[in-house]
């Protein structure tokens, strides 16, 4: 049993790290694709790399000891949301299509978000953001167990304070669950854990949310709304075993960083 702890120890801290030496590896080379090219799924591998690194801020921020990466952070929030603008009207543009509806307004719209994608991209430059990043990785690797254990913890109290039923999908209550989910998987990712049912739960959510932004900018027909009916009846027959096998691995997460 002591052996299994030593173990532990010496593997433990290089989950984080190696998290995000793999995140900033992809960001370094979709940077440099995405100022010389318009492709979207290099753009929506770029937000994922993105949202992850967030995730690993999260443990920092919980750790009061820890140094702060404000200037990191607000980069990141700032390069997602533009991105995140341009990849909404990809994905609506890509749907548009699949049910034969008008998408000469979302086109235009797409135009406008890659153009505010470039600007960003040559306003913000690799360099400034892999210093930024470079300082966090010297950071990361020092993180103290204890900010995993209170990340887990928390992420774990919130999932046991909700109920285990899937919000309307009109319904704001829809979107802040939608991001929760997303922040359970980000999490379970860094930390090396099985993400079991909620990467299936968090794809659902996703692509209900994605019919929800078509239908909000274009004249939609009823089939897009049955398919979105369809798509929100499969994640609540997944949302409950999701939040259970979640709640499992967060418990994990927080017990093994103890040690």
């Amino acid at each position: 049993m002591e052996r299994k702890s030593k173990v532990r120890r010496i593997l433990w801290p290089d989950r984080p790290a190696k998290f995000l030496n793999t995140q900033k590896t992809a960001m370094k080379g979709l940077f440099k694709i995405l100022q010389e090219a318009d492709d979207a799924e290099d753009l929506h591998d770029m937000r994922v790399a993105i949202r992850r690194t967030r995730a690993l801020l999260g443990f920092v921020e919980s750790d009061l000891k820890a140094p702060k990466f404000h200037r990191l952070s607000a980069m990141l929030k700032k390069c997602g949301c533009v991105l995140g603008a341009q990849r909404q009207l990809d994905v609506a543009l890509k749907d548009a299509k699949h049910y034969g509806l008008k998408t000469s307004g979302l086109a235009g719209a797409r135009k406008k978000a890659r153009e505010e994608v470039a600007r960003m991209l040559t306003n913000l430059r690799w360099t400034k953001l892999e210093g930024e990043l470079g300082k966090f990785s010297e950071s990361i690797v020092k993180i103290n167990r204890s900010s995993t254990q209170k990340t887990a913890s928390a992420l774990l109290g919130r999932l046991k304070k909700i109920e285990r039923f899937l919000p309307e999908k009109s319904s704001p209550d829809f979107h802040k669950f939608r991001i929760f989910v997303k922040k359970i998987r980000y999490t379970l990712e860094a930390v090396g854990r099985p993400l079991g049912k909620i990467k299936s739960l968090h794809s659902l959510l996703g692509k209900i949310h994605d019919l929800s932004v078509l239908q909000q900018l274009v004249p939609c027909t009823k089939e897009v709304e049955k398919d979105a009916v369809s798509l929100y009846n499969r994640a609540v027959c997944v949302v409950k075993p999701a939040l259970r096998h979640a709640s499992k691995e967060l418990a994990a997460a927080a017990i093994e960083s103890r040690f």
